[in-house]
């Protein structure tokens, strides 16, 4: 599980796909930058922290080649509205539809989601639904 800044995150990214799977990759798996030209350098000078969680960030990176970019940074962005507090007391994975920002056709054709009802699931994060 990482915890990150969606609002910080979004706007160093300025929402470009790429850039936020990138960041994701990078707080999953913090390295050290070779010098101060190093491309992680900036990444590693900001503190992430913050209230969004994603319960399997390893499978966003090792799938990053199978999902377009656009697709898991908006698997991502869904997954930064659900409440942390609301997962530590009651272990729910899922997004209320209505907390969703975004249109409910992105979530039906996003194949990493999946809406029942008014639910927004996760695929990497849900064993059932």
């Amino acid at each position: 599980m990482i915890l990150f800044n969606w609002a910080k995150m979004y706007a160093a990214t300025q929402g470009d796909s790429s850039s936020i799977v990138t960041l994701i990759a990078y707080l999953t798996y913090p390295t050290l930058p070779r010098n101060r030209y190093d491309s992680i350098y900036r990444l590693s000078q900001q503190d992430w922290s913050g209230n969004s969680f994603i319960l399997h960030p390893e499978k966003i990176i090792s799938n990053r080649s199978k999902f377009g970019d656009n697709e898991l940074a908006q698997y991502v962005a869904l997954a930064s509205f659900r409440s942390y507090a609301e997962y530590e007391a009651t272990t729910k994975r899922s997004l209320n539809l209505f907390l969703a920002p975004i249109p409910t056709e992105l979530i039906d054709n996003n194949r990493l989601l999946s809406r029942i009802e008014e639910e927004v699931f996760f695929c990497w994060e849900e064993v059932t639904h």
